[in-house]
Parts: C-alpha cells; structure tokens; sequence
C-alpha cells in the first residue's frame, strides 16, 4: 500500500465569534461566579487554542464592519459561531 505525503503543509484556519449573552459568560470566570440556573441547556463554547497547524482567531461583540474585516484579513477555512438570535 502506497502512501502520499504532501510537502506543502497548510494551516487551517478557525474564526470563532461570540454574541450576545455567551460572550458575556466568557468574561467571567467559572470558579469565581457561580453558574445561573438554565432554562433552557446551552451548548458550551469549547476551548480554542492555537497549536500546531490549527490557527484560531477569536472576535467577542464585534460589528458588522469588524466581523467582515476579520473574514477578509483571516480568511478562515472554518467559522464558528455562537451567540442569540435577535428578534428583528
């Protein structure tokens, strides 16, 4: 059995956005608040890190503008995104 290795090593790429109430629990702690009482369960945000050839950029809260520049200046091969959806 033959096996093809590529020379050419390419990074992927993950631009990961919170919104809305889930980037606000990013901001705090788990050990030092307590966590509130769910109505509802809530997919939870994994740790994303950068390491080897996965390169993960993290935007919080961002505009419209800034979620577009940072497609264009990151030029993700995933994105990731969480956060509420909102009534309009």
């Amino acid at each position: 059995m033959s096996q093809i290795q590529s020379t050419s090593r390419q990074n992927c790429v993950i631009l990961a956005v919170r919104c809305g109430r889930f980037a606000e629990k990013q901001q705090t702690p788990a050990r030092l608040a307590p966590e509130p009482k769910r109505v509802c369960p809530s997919y939870p945000f994994p740790e994303l890190v950068s390491c080897g050839r996965l390169e993960v950029h993290m935007l919080i809260n961002p505009s419209v503008e800034q979620f577009r520049e940072a497609q264009q200046a990151v030029q993700p091969n995933l994105l990731y995104l969480q956060g509420q959806q909102l009534d309009n």
